[in-house]
């Protein structure tokens, strides 16, 4: 049950550690990141797309720094050669007491809604 739960009810998540490597994967996050060929990469910096890369820099220092959840939206394409622009909210929240990774580890989930036409 716990799994049919978090594929149904969790959107596309990350979790990353203190130096902002990826640690864990859930959901379709080729929205999001890009998965380049060649030498894996894990660094969240490194994978997410750049239209989201300085606002998810900024957000993450608050996070960090702040220990309160941190979110932002912004507008992509939907695809390359098409014209719908989706909506992208994400949301940065601090692991409290986490055992899994040293240091501190954030929770990054990214939360996709289809807008009209533009």
């Amino acid at each position: 049950m716990r799994v049919a739960l978090l594929e149904t009810q969790l959107p596309p998540t990350v979790i990353i550690d203190d130096n902002a490597d990826i640690i864990y994967y859930h959901g379709e996050l080729k929205p999001f990141l890009n998965f380049p060929l060649g030498e894996p990469k894990n660094n969240i910096m490194q994978m997410v797309l750049p239209d989201l890369r300085s606002r998810l820099r900024g957000c993450l220092y608050k996070a960090k720094k702040s220990h309160k959840k941190q979110s932002f939206h912004c507008a992509l394409m939907a695809k390359a050669d098409d014209q719908e622009k989706v909506d992208i909210e994400v949301n940065l929240s601090v692991l409290q007491n986490q055992k899994f990774t040293e240091g501190e580890a954030v929770v990054i989930t990214f939360i996709q809604k289809r807008k009209d036409s533009y």
